[in-house]
């Protein structure tokens, strides 16, 4: 690997930040009065409240559900050059919202200097917008275009280059922004070297133009256009909120919007207030089955419409002249709902899987139910469990959300057997990774299933310090104990408690101190005070100032999951790394993330409907599914891994460089994004044959010692805090779970 360049946050941010506009009336929430299609009413998208942010009682318990329908339109070209009516070669540069409609800018270039902008529609019909504009106001890269409901058409660059007179090409440093009248007639091309760049373009019912702009700190700004000079005068800036810089912007008819990315509660449309930027919630994302389910197109505008619906235009990647159109709007569900609650995050992909199954099933329509992000999640599992027990319920179940109480569930029935499920549609086992198969009981029994794999956990070390390629947990934990190295933790971000749990957490007895058949414990041994010795010292915590890590994970990556920046055995050698885990009772091998596992409640009413949903998470399009450049979604199926590693040697074929940005701090602390470049010598057949075995030995952790595992975590804080011995501690956690296992035999 080679060090190519550093990238600060805020350039990789801005990367994210797309053009928009709306336009529309406000409607009231409730029933608008409108109908859908089958003669019930319809629901304002904005009305919508998502799990965790209201009563989850009320949510849970409810009879009649409600999702976002899509009625979607797609431009379905794919070349970047296309031939106008007048028979000239027209180029692609842009894809806006015209009113309501979708629209793509083309341009065709003339001898004498000057373009033609053509409008292109859906239905492949042709309008010119303007005639004769000359090269001087249209830069060669990165243009963007807004119309306005005046017939006003804007034209923007954040580059620095643009076309003399003459022709040539001349190098700037300045925003360029320029309003064409319809009659072609420039009214103003403004420049400014501020620091200042534009993101977005929108319009209020009143005509006003409000641009989004992002300063050289990465901060957004909500800034009045004057429509005659193009001035954004400072006393009607508005500088919103720092953590709306994850954002997309468009507007409704009284106020501007911000479809912004939630760290905590998942995807949603804000509305923003021009006179001093406050905002409020029109519509959360999370627990809805709408996502963008495009493949290679990103969101590019939105707009709210006089019924309270969304208009959401997305447009292709790379500056590719694919588009779509959602038309959104909140409906009853009148297919057979098939329930799914879980704890996810807010992740777009399930919403995505939810989405496609609901546009091509015409019996069932799944729901989705989620805590959010964090929002919740205990107590939303409660609810479910109190459900379940009482022969209640959602059909589907994601083990996430029910970790807690998994094992409880499995032994009293409460989740229906896979198997026959998965002989009558004809999956056999030796088709899919072990992974495929996420909730055992029995060896044979199979209650959970497991489509894709977002996360794979492996960790490494210097060899010299461990002595073994491949320790056991009596190895590990001396090797640590004999560094005496005080100012260092064993993994970065894992406090104490965490360390303690990654120490116990592999092994299905816990290294021997819980007797399952017998029913006892023993914690007093020489090995769990040894562990929670290294655990103490070793842990992340706030004493640690830049402390030096001693393991660290197998992908050399931000978000692990693929081949391309997997460390294999041979760049381990290299680096003089070995093995360090995770450890489980057979040895080390990487850790799979179960939580994804899907079963069915056996109190149910719709088990078929919702396994006909699971069944579908193994289709070739899920199972290859990928929203990234470099791919994150592990395939289960063995056929589609196949695949999926070849496109990834594909990408470094012939000669051909990839890069990957890479979170690393430096001596001071500081996290900055570098990018590594990588090309054949790296990503070898060998290195995929070896990531494919390493699949296949993947374990997920045992689920039977989540509980204890918890009483165990809970009890040591008194150990590392320093308000108890390990001999106390270490009476109250023999005594807590001699109790479990007493009730539980």
């Amino acid at each position: 690997m080679k060090k190519r360049s550093i990238l600060f946050p805020a350039i990789f941010l801005c990367s994210l930040l797309l053009v928009s506009c709306g336009g529309g009336e406000n409607g009231e929430n409730g029933d608008n009065g409108k109908t859908g299609e089958n003669g019930e009413p319809e629901v304002p998208a904005r009305s919508m409240v998502a799990p965790g942010m209201g009563d989850l009682k009320e949510l849970t318990e409810r009879t009649e559900y409600y999702d976002i329908i899509a009625q979607s339109t797609e431009f379905s070209r794919s070349s970047v050059m296309n031939i106008n009516p007048n028979g000239d070669f027209c180029s692609y540069r842009d894809t806006v919202l015209y009113g309501e409609e979708a629209v793509q800018i083309w341009e065709s270039s003339h001898e004498d200097g000057t373009e033609d902008i053509w409008l292109y529609r859906a239905d492949e019909s042709w309008e010119l917008l303007l005639s004769g504009i000359s090269k001087k106001y249209i830069s060669q890269y990165s243009k963007y275009w807004y119309l306005d409901s005046e017939g006003n058409s804007y034209c923007w660059n954040n580059v620095i280059s643009r076309f003399r007179e003459d022709g040539g090409l001349e190098t700037i440093r300045n925003v360029i922004l320029t309003k064409f009248l319809p009659s072609g007639e420039v009214q103003f091309s403004r420049e400014w070297d501020s620091g200042d760049s534009i993101s977005g373009i929108c319009q209020l019912q009143d005509g006003s133009i409000y641009l989004y702009l992002m300063d050289s700190e990465g901060s957004q700004i909500l800034a009045e256009l004057d429509p005659v000079t193009g001035e954004t005068p400072e006393e009607k800036k508005i500088k919103l909120d720092d953590a709306y810089k994850l954002a997309h912007a468009g507007s409704s008819p009284e106020a501007l919007l911000l479809f912004y990315m939630d760290p905590v509660a998942g995807d949603m449309i804000l509305a923003v207030s021009p006179e001093d930027g406050q905002t409020s919630c029109l519509l959360n994302f999370t627990g809805t089955s709408y996502a963008n389910v495009y493949s290679q197109m990103s969101l590019a505008d939105f707009k709210m419409l006089p019924d309270g619906s969304f208009l959401m235009l997305y447009k292709g990647i790379n500056s590719l002249p694919q588009a779509a159109l959602d038309k959104l709007m909140v409906s009853r569900v009148e297919k057979t709902p098939i329930v799914f609650r879980g704890h996810f995050g807010g992740d777009p992909w399930i919403s995505a899987q939810a989405a496609r199954f609901n546009r091509q099933s015409e019996k069932y329509h799944v729901i989705i139910e989620d805590s959010g992000r964090g929002n919740g999640q205990e107590e939303l599992a409660r609810l479910t469990s109190v459900q379940i027990a009482a022969g209640k319920g959602p059909d589907i179940i994601q083990e996430r959300l029910m970790e807690d109480y998994l094992w409880g569930m499995l032994k009293n029935g409460a989740l229906e057997e896979l198997s026959p499920y998965l002989e009558r549609s004809g999956v056999r086992e030796e088709d899919y990774f072990p992974a495929a198969f996420g909730i055992r009981w029995e060896e044979d029994r199979i209650y959970g299933m497991v489509p894709i794999i977002s996360w794979l956990g492996g960790y490494m070390m210097d060899a010299s310090l461990l002595g073994t390629e491949e320790p056991d947990i009596e190895e590990l934990v001396d090797a640590l104990l004999s560094l005496e190295k005080t100012d260092a933790v064993f993994l970065a971000d894992h406090n104490s408690q965490d360390l303690l749990e990654y120490f116990l957490g592999g092994s299905e007895t816990l290294w021997g101190m819980v007797d399952w058949e017998e029913g006892i414990c023993d914690f007093g041994g020489e090995l769990f005070t040894a562990i929670l010795e290294a655990a103490a010292q070793y842990g992340d915590s706030s004493r640690n100032s830049n402390p030096a890590v001693i393991a660290e994970t197998r992908f050399h990556d931000v978000v692990p999951c693929n081949l391309i920046t997997f460390q294999g055995s041979r760049e381990m050698e290299r680096a003089g790394k070995a093995v360090c885990g995770s450890l489980f009772d057979d040895g080390c091998h990487m850790r799979l993330f179960s939580g994804n596992a899907m079963a069915i409640n056996s109190n149910s009413k719709n088990k078929e409907g919702a396994w006909e949903f699971i069944l579908s998470l193994f289709d070739d399009e899920v199972q290859l599914y990928d929203d990234s450049y470099i791919p994150c979604y592990i395939p289960v199926r063995r056929d589609c891994l196949d695949k999926w590693l070849e496109a990834q040697l594909d990408k470094v074929r012939g000669g051909r460089m990839i890069t990957r940005p890479v979170w690393e701090k430096t001596e001071s602390g500081e996290d900055i994004l570098m990018t590594y470049s990588y090309t054949d010598q790296e990503i070898t057949e060998e290195k995929a044959a070896e990531f494919k075995r390493e699949l296949e030995e993947a374990r997920a952790l045992p689920l039977r010692t989540q509980v204890i595992l918890e009483f165990i975590r809970e009890e040591a804080e008194d150990y590392f805090n320093g308000s108890k011995t390990a001999e106390d501690v270490i009476k109250v956690i023999t005594s807590r779970v001699q109790v479990y296992l007493d009730e539980n035999r």
